[in-house]
């Protein structure tokens, strides 16, 4: 999968929820419904999703030298990608009855979003994303 000239049509919408020192908090909101659009369009323009061991492009090592070492151990701590379905909406299959379902982040991911964020409290939150205002500022 990859962007390129003539390919196949994808839209992602993207809006920065929290930047922290060595990564970004997104939201990100689908035009399309490609295989892997957003871990191809995010690692296109220079923002791969940590942990994205695929699409990441070198992940760490592509960046700046004075702040790899905390990339690298932000990487670490990631033990999969960090991409997380906190928010789908869709119209029911059969009934047509439109569903909204929201899920916290998860267990095994917190210890590296509380790095990112260089916020141990984060790890003691019930509802992370809640706590980063990630629900606050939905459209």
């Amino acid at each position: 999968m990859t962007v390129a000239q003539g390919g196949r049509h994808a839209i992602t919408h993207a809006a920065v929820v929290a930047r922290f020192a060595h990564a970004d908090l997104l939201r990100v909101r689908l035009g399309t419904g490609r295989t892997h659009q957003i871990r191809v369009h995010l690692a296109h323009v220079g923002s791969p999703i940590v942990g994205d061991r695929e699409y990441s492009f070198g992940g760490s090592r592509r960046v700046t030298p004075s702040a790899r070492v905390e990339a690298e151990r932000l990487e670490g701590l990631a033990p999969r990608q960090m991409l997380h379905a906190a928010a789908l909406s869709f119209a029911h299959p059969i009934s047509g009855v439109p569903l909204s379902l929201t899920s916290e982040w998860p267990e095994d991911l917190r210890p590296a979003l509380a790095e990112a964020a260089a916020d141990a409290d984060l790890l003691a939150q019930r509802n992370p994303l809640q706590y980063l205002g990630f629900f606050a500022s939905d459209e």
